[in-house]
C-alpha cells in the first residue's frame, strides 16, 4: 500500500509518498531569497535476511544561491550538493558548499566562568566544558567542502576584510572536528592603537584540529619613510607576534612609526606618553579610541592633543588640539587650534621622499621649509 504526500506553502513544496514503512521524499523544496535548497531519497529502516534492522535512510541535496542566514550581523547565500545519509548510529553529511556571497560581523562578548566552590542550586557540582565532553558524543559524521568564494566580509575586533580559501572539514573516528586548508585575508585592514594596518598577507592554515589553526599574518602602516608593523605566528593557542618595518629599523623605531607615523627624533611629549603605554602591553583589544572615531565620524583621519610650534609667555610649548587628514599617501593637511592661548595655523605636509618633507604652515607662526630626516642605526 503506497500512501502520498503533497504540500505546497509559500517557501516551499512537498511530495513525498509512504510504502512498507519506507518514506520515499521525491521533493522537498525550500525557498529562501532568490534560491532555493531541494532535498530527495529515502527515509526509513528495513530488514536484512538475519532478521535485523538497519537503516535505509540517505538523502541527496541541492542549494542554488540559497539564504542561510539572513541577520544583521550574519549573512550567507550558498551554493552546492551532498548527501545526508543514517550509518552506524550516526548522522553522515558529505559533500561540498560554495559562499556566493555573504557578510559576518563578529562582537566579543566577555568570559565569565563560576569558581570551582560555587555551586548553583539545581546545576551538576561539576559541568564538563565543551572540550572536556568533544564531539564524540555527538552522533555527527562530518566530510565538508568549503569554498569561500569571492564577496564573503568580515568585520569584528579591529579587522575588516574580504575572505577566500578552500577548507575541508571533517571529523575523526573520535568525532573531533578536523580541518585542512587555508583561509586568506583579501585587501583587508586592521585597527590597532587608532591606527589603521594594511593586512599585507593573511592566512589561517588549517591541518589538524578546526579550533587551532597556524597564523601568517603581517599587518603594516605605510608612511612616505618607512612601512612599519606587525607579524602574527604561531598558532591561534601559542601565538607569537614580533614587530617589522622596511627598511628594517630597532623596534623602537617600528613602533614608533606604527604608532606615531614618525620616528623616535620627532616624537612629542604625548606620543612618548603612548609609545610608554604601548610598550608595556604590546598590543592589546584592537579597537579604535574615542579621538579616531569621532575624527572618522567628521570625515577625518585623526584627533590628536600635543606640543604646537608656538610658545607660551614663560617659553613653553603651547598646548593644541590638531585636526589631521591625509590627502594622499605623500600630502597631509593638519589645522592646529590653540588650547592654552589664543593660537592657531593651519600646515600642509608633502613627502618628497622616505627622508625628505616640504612643510608650508601659516597661522600665527608662518613658514616654508623643508625638513630632513636621518636614522641613525
Amino acid at each position: 500500500m503506497t500512501i502520498g504526500i503533497v504540500g505546497y506553502g509559500r517557501f516551499g513544496r512537498l511530495a513525498a509518498r509512504v510504502t512498507d514503512g519506507l518514506l520515499t521524499l521525491d521533493e522537498l523544496s525550500l525557498q529562501a531569497g532568490d534560491g532555493r535548497f531541494v532535498a530527495a531519497g529515502v527515509i526509513g529502516r528495513v530488514h536484512r535476511p538475519d532478521g535485523a534492522e538497519e537503516s535505509a535512510t540517505r538523502l541527496t541535496w541541492q542549494a542554488q544561491r540559497f539564504r542561510l542566514f539572513n541577520r544583521p550581523d550574519l549573512k550567507l547565500v550558498l551554493d552546492g550538493s551532498g548527501t545526508v545519509a543514517i550509518a552506524d548510529g550516526k548522522v553522515r553529511l558529505a559533500g561540498s558548499v560554495k559562499v556566493e556571497s555573504g557578510h559576518i560581523e563578529y562582537e566579543s562578548t566577555p568570559d565569565g566562568r563560576l569558581a570551582d566552590d560555587v555551586i548553583v542550586k539545581g546545576w551538576p557540582e561539576r559541568r564538563p566544558s565543551v572540550r572536556e565532553a568533544g564531539f564524540g558524543d555527538t552522533p555527527l559524521a562530518l566530510d565538508l567542502e568549503i569554498d569561500l568564494g569571492k564577496a564573503l566580509t568580515f568585520s569584528g575586533e579591529g579587522l575588516e576584510t574580504e575572505l577566500a580559501g578552500r577548507v575541508r572539514v571533517s571529523t575523526d573516528p573520535r568525532g573531533a572536528l578536523q580541518a585542512k586548508g587555508t583561509i586568506r585575508a583579501v585587501r583587508g585592514t586592521y585597527f590597532a592603537y587608532g591606527q589603521k594596518l594594511v593586512i599585507d598577507r593573511g592566512r589561517l592554515i588549517f591541518d589538524g584540529p578546526l579550533d587551532n589553526p597556524a597564523l601568517d599574518i603581517v599587518a603594516v602602516r605605510r608612511t612616505p619613510q618607512v612601512d612599519a608593523g606587525v607579524q602574527l605566528q604561531g598558532t591561534v593557542r601559542t601565538p607569537q607576534l614580533t614587530l617589522t618595518s622596511n627598511p628594517p629599523l630597532p623596534d623602537g623605531e617600528k613602533l614608533s612609526y606604527l604608532l606615531t607615523g614618525q620616528g623616535l627624533d620627532r616624537a612629542s611629549r604625548a606620543d612618548a606618553a603612548a609609545l610608554q603605554a604601548a610598550s608595556a602591553a604590546l598590543f592589546g583589544r584592537a579597537q579604535r579610541p574615542v579621538t579616531t572615531t569621532v575624527a572618522r565620524s567628521l570625515g577625518l583621519d585623526d584627533i590628536s592633543f600635543g606640543s604646537g610650534s608656538g610658545t607660551n609667555a614663560d617659553g613653553s610649548p603651547t598646548q593644541v588640539v590638531s585636526f589631521g587628514k591625509r590627502l594622499t599617501d605623500r600630502l597631509s593637511l593638519v589645522y592646529e587650534q590653540g588650547l592654552t592661548v589664543a593660537t592657531n595655523g593651519l600646515r600642509i605636509e608633502y613627502a618628497l621622499s622616505r627622508t625628505m618633507t616640504l612643510r608650508a604652515e601659516a597661522g600665527t607662526v608662518s613658514g616654508v621649509g623643508i625638513y630632513y630626516r636621518r636614522t641613525m642605526r
